[in-house]
């Protein structure tokens, strides 16, 4: 429609290169894009692994340890610095989240329920959201069956300002099941408040697995934690040991197994029977210091005392004079002016596409007022 539209304008004469400026007004929507994206994934279900600030991301997980001026020596020894550093923050947070237990601030089940299967960060924002219930009231919009339709009025602070903002939630009686518009649950994998304050109307006291994910839980070991690498002291973890001992009796059994049919059944009914024996006898994990939950013992305690943190080298001043006040070629002198006039140049193009930008406006008015102007004289005659 804008193409149309500026199209018609270039015809008459009005703008010389309508389309050009259109293109690059909207192409500052890209550098934005932080602002708008979300909007529209909402719906997607990301569970944490979107990231809308850079503290999020994984641009912050090199910070103090990885600047501009790296050469790729530096960068390899503090890549390998920064993973250690890394696990030893996860085995400390599982740590924490074992042997601290966060009080509830409520007496409702689905919060006890978090906080019996979540880790600590994860129950704070829990907490978050319940504290939010308080000042919640949903109303019913409609019913179709067994679904209701309930609208929330909310407050939502965006940097310095509060805005009221009415979010809609479909909540089902079948299956307890919710959706909210907000899309938090699907963005960050942590139930919103609006979605709790509608369980609370509709005395609902337990939650469905979809709500309690894998990813939050302290209670389940990751894979990953097993294996040996070259920042972690593997070696001295025996269930890392066990479970290297193990996987190379399974490699080994697979590798006789995988030529029969009748192997194979046969494995695969043994091995789903030693599962379930070994799921209703699990012991629970040994947790210390610079363990988690995946059963660390206080063999680790010294390894993680004696780590050392490698940091970024200090800035120090060099000898002789410095770069800026030498003495500079010829050559080195041209390019800096023609850089100079690059740069000016590139400034003035700027001010003259925001000019060109304000003046569409204006232009448009225009057209519409010529094209009103001429249909009233059509239907006069």
């Amino acid at each position: 429609m804008i193409h149309k539209l500026l199209m018609s304008l270039r015809n008459v004469g009005i703008i010389l290169s309508p389309l050009t400026s259109c293109m690059r007004t909207l192409s500052s929507l890209y550098t934005e894009r932080e602002y708008w994206v979300p909007a529209f994934l909402k719906d997607c279900f990301w569970a944490g692994m979107s990231t809308t600030q850079r503290s999020e991301s994984m641009n912050a997980f090199f910070d103090g340890y990885v600047h501009a001026k790296t050469n790729l020596k530096e960068f390899v020894d503090q890549f390998d610095s920064a993973l250690k550093k890394k696990v030893e923050s996860e085995n400390n947070a599982d740590f924490h989240s074992f042997s601290v237990t966060i009080p509830c601030i409520s007496r409702s089940p689905i919060e006890k329920r978090f906080q019996e299967m979540y880790t600590n960060a994860k129950f704070r924002e829990v907490q978050m959201q319940l504290t939010g219930i308080i000042d919640l009231d949903p109303e019913l919009l409609k019913r179709d069956g067994a679904v209701k339709t309930y609208l929330v009025e909310d407050e939502v602070r965006v940097e310095e300002f509060t805005k009221s903002v009415t979010f809609s939630v479909d909540f089902s009686e079948e299956n307890a099941d919710a959706k909210c518009s907000c899309g938090l649950f699907q963005m960050r994998g942590i139930l919103c408040r609006h979605i709790l304050a509608v369980f609370k109307c509709n005395g609902i006291k337990s939650l469905t697995e979809k709500y309690i994910l894998d990813r939050w839980r302290k209670d389940i070991k990751r894979r990953y934690t097993l294996i040996d690498t070259s920042y972690d002291a593997g070696d001295q973890r025996p269930d890392s040991s066990r479970y290297a001992s193990l996987l190379k009796i399974c490699y080994q059994m697979i590798t006789h197994a995988a030529g029969s049919k009748k192997h194979i059944e046969d494995a695969t009914h043994k091995l789903h029977a030693m599962i379930e024996l070994y799921t209703e006898n699990q012991e629970p994990p040994s947790i210390s210091l610079s363990g988690s939950n995946v059963g660390c013992t206080q063999n680790d305690t010294g390894t993680v005392g004696s780590s050392k943190q490698v940091l970024s080298p200090l800035v120090v001043r060099g000898k002789g004079r410095p770069p800026s006040l030498r003495r500079a070629s010829r050559m080195e002198k041209d390019m800096r002016r023609v850089k100079g006039k690059t740069k000016k140049a590139e400034l003035k193009r700027k001010q003259v596409l925001i000019i060109e930008a304000l003046n569409i406006h204006v232009y448009i008015n225009k057209f519409i007022n010529a094209k009103t102007y001429l249909l009233q004289m059509v239907l006069v005659y």
